[in-house]
């Protein structure tokens, strides 16, 4: 090998090593319209004057050294966590992007892209957006800024000093939000629910307050319920008294239907049983884990509620379980087929079939 070929392989090398990586295409898609080798190599809050002249750009890493955030600087770390992480995230990358696409020109036909639509206030009325740049960079602090969501939209509004307003609507949709495709998505969550890294360590309290039930059986309780497109998947628990009249959660093998509603829809309540989950992934990918059922319910306790059908059938237990995320309307939906005594066995394996990321607008097909 001659050593002008030598040092041209050796340069590549070293520049694919270089290269920053992205977390998602929808990152990528931005970093390659940004000026050439402008971006930090680590977290920061950054200046880039041929993008925007009067504010900040950020950006930040994730533990794989990918890129996983990069967008004007419109919060504080404090105010996002105030706010709504997620949704800031968004607003000060989706801000990046419309910059970008209006310098080539673009900036409308992004914005009916992604169904948002950006307007100004003022004395003088009210107009669409036509030079975002010249905008931002008026926007000075102090700046009030207030976000609201209605059942399939969110709201941002900002109040500039000099008596301007900017006023942002956007759809609650996961994919817009996180900028990532189903495929990248359900990567991410079956990398994050097989660590089995959840803590369940919180107990419920007893007793509960006996006006909180409604009578079901001479000795059975059911807690007031709300349901998710059909009356019979909800949320409801059941319950009995013991011998000091205390309330707790029914786990009895004359009941399977109900203790196993009960566990998949209370993440405080101690089981050895495992679900042994096929995720059925994007493109027919179909990765298989085993999980503990506490981990699994506890994951998603957070910011999401969901809803249970189990109906018996032959010696058998059917359970559909939804994980509905209101925030961003998609659903998760476990199906879950076993044999009636097996979740009362000490160390029972639920088999499981896992469909992730369901948008909104196909769940009454589901059903």
């Amino acid at each position: 090998m001659n050593k002008i070929l030598f040092f041209s392989i050796l340069i590549t090398f070293c520049s694919s090593i270089s290269a920053q990586q992205f977390a998602s295409q929808r990152l990528s898609y931005i970093g390659e319209m940004m000026p050439a080798k402008s971006i930090p190599q680590k977290d920061s809050v950054f200046y880039c004057g041929k993008v925007l002249a009067g504010k900040d750009l950020v950006v930040n890493y994730n533990e794989k050294n990918e890129i996983s955030h990069l967008g004007v600087s419109l919060f504080s770390a404090e105010s996002k966590g105030l706010i709504n992480k997620d949704v800031c995230d968004f607003i000060e990358r989706i801000m990046l992007d419309f910059l970008l696409n209006q310098q080539q020109g673009a900036l409308q036909r992004k914005l009916d892209e992604y169904k948002i639509t950006l307007t100004t206030t003022n004395l003088q009325g009210r107009q669409s957006v036509k030079n975002l740049s010249a905008l931002l960079n008026t926007m000075k602090d102090p700046v009030s800024f207030i976000l609201q969501r209605s059942e399939k939209e969110y709201f941002a509004v900002w109040k500039f000093e000099n008596g301007t307003g900017l006023e942002m609507n956007f759809p609650a949709n996961r994919e817009l939000i996180f900028g990532t495709n189903k495929k990248e998505a359900e990567f991410v969550l079956n990398s994050e629910l097989s660590k089995k890294n959840c803590l369940t360590d919180s107990v419920l309290r007893y007793p509960f307050e006996t006006q909180m039930y409604m009578l079901k059986s001479e000795d059975l309780f059911v807690k007031e319920d709300n349901y998710f497109v059909l009356k019979e998947l909800n949320n409801q628990q059941v319950f009995r008294q013991d011998k000091n009249k205390n309330f707790v959660l029914l786990f009895d093998k004359n009941f399977p239907e109900m203790s196993l509603k009960n566990l998949l829809l209370t993440p405080q309540m101690q089981s050895n049983l495992k679900l042994r989950i096929k995720h059925r992934m994007y493109g027919g990918f179909t990765p298989e884990f085993e999980i503990k059922l506490t981990d699994f319910t506890c994951f998603f306790k957070d910011q999401t509620k969901s809803y249970c059908f189990v109906e018996q059938e032959n010696g058998k237990l059917s359970a559909h379980l939804v994980i509905h995320s209101q925030q961003y309307n998609y659903i998760h939906l476990l199906l879950i087929t076993c044999d009636l005594q097996e979740i009362f066995k000490e160390n029972g394996v639920l088999k499981a079939e896992f469909y992730t990321h369901i948008p909104q607008d196909n769940i009454k097909s589901l059903f």
